[in-house]
């Protein structure tokens, strides 16, 4: 039923018509919603770009001669951490053996995937390049980076340091990557927390479907506003707690290799130093970026109700 008032069409609640703007109103506001997440996460997250610069350029310092002792002290200190007996390889990567270590790598990977693949589908013709391509491709941009100079990280799960070539790159974290390797592989919580850090991706996209989808007062059993409205009022600190197991495996991580570091490198007290400023540096980066995911979900939200208030009243 509709009713005409000053020459507009006023539409009863509940009508395909409301219900088909409602819709549209409510698509809008999600799409301005996430435009702004992520519009807002990457610049409010711009400090961390300046940051890594910093890194590089600390890196960047060290002499030929500083750089071989840097990498000639990491060497001795992995054969005595004990991690090469718990599976632990360092992949020193380059622009010319990133391909075939991104192979062998992403072998192992599917290696362990087929152990959770039922038979049947593993015996299906191209299963197997099927599920290794896409993967392939995934990892090969992960080791271009680090060829390129631009990252070092530890994979837990294939169990692998991956570091630039001696004397390039970010060289000094490799006493920090090797605390991920001990997170993982002595340290019982470093391992509880690595197993967590997914959530700084599923806290805040859990965070943001519930709070979108939640009008400015839900009606739930459980009370007043309910849980729902609970989530969507402190959506931006839900959103950044995503990130606290990320944070502290990283500390952690930071504490592991600078104490590493502090033994191998005694000798050497200026190297000792950037090593452990760039490892605060790197851990900045994180905290910049849990700050960014919660404001740039509190940003998302109020976007994702404005717009769709603005279509509201558009319609009326």
């Amino acid at each position: 039923m509709t009713v005409n008032f000053q020459g507009r069409n006023i539409y009863s609640q509940n009508t395909p018509q409301q219900k088909q703007n409602d819709t549209k109103n409510s698509a809008a506001g999600v799409a301005a919603g996430v435009g702004t997440y992520l519009f807002g996460k990457q610049f409010i997250a711009l400090p961390a770009n300046g940051i890594m610069l910093n890194m590089k350029k600390i890196n960047s310092s060290l002499s030929a001669d500083e750089s071989n002792l840097l990498s000639d002290s990491f060497e001795t200190a992995f054969k005595k951490s004990g991690l090469e007996g718990k599976g632990v390889r360092v992949l020193r990567v380059n622009p010319s053996n990133v391909a075939d270590t991104a192979a062998s790598m992403t072998d192992d990977y599917y290696e362990q995937i087929s152990k959770k693949i039922p038979q049947n589908l593993k015996n299906l013709e191209g299963f197997g390049d099927g599920v290794k391509i896409p993967l392939y491709q995934k990892v090969y941009k992960q080791l271009d980076t680090v060829a390129k100079g631009n990252n070092a990280f530890f994979q837990p799960k294939v169990n692998s340091i991956l570091l630039p070539e001696k004397g390039t790159g970010l060289q000094l974290s490799s006493f920090h990557e090797m605390g991920h390797a001990v997170n993982k592989n002595i340290n019982k919580i470093g391992k509880a927390l690595q197993k967590l850090r997914p959530l700084q991706i599923i806290a805040p996209l859990g965070v943001m479907l519930v709070a979108m989808t939640t009008k400015e007062k839900a009606n739930s059993a459980e009370g007043e506003g309910g849980a729902r409205q609970f989530i969507k009022d402190n959506a931006g600190v839900l959103a950044t707690m995503g990130w606290i197991p990320t944070i502290a495996e990283e500390a952690l991580a930071t504490k592991n290799g600078n104490s590493i570091a502090q033994k191998a490198l005694s000798s050497a007290p200026d190297i000792l130093k950037k090593v452990k400023k760039t490892n605060g540096l790197g851990l900045a980066t994180y905290v910049i970026m849990a700050a960014a995911t919660g404001i740039a979900t509190t940003l998302a939200v109020k976007a994702k109700d404005n717009i769709q208030a603005q279509k509201e009243q558009e319609n009326k």
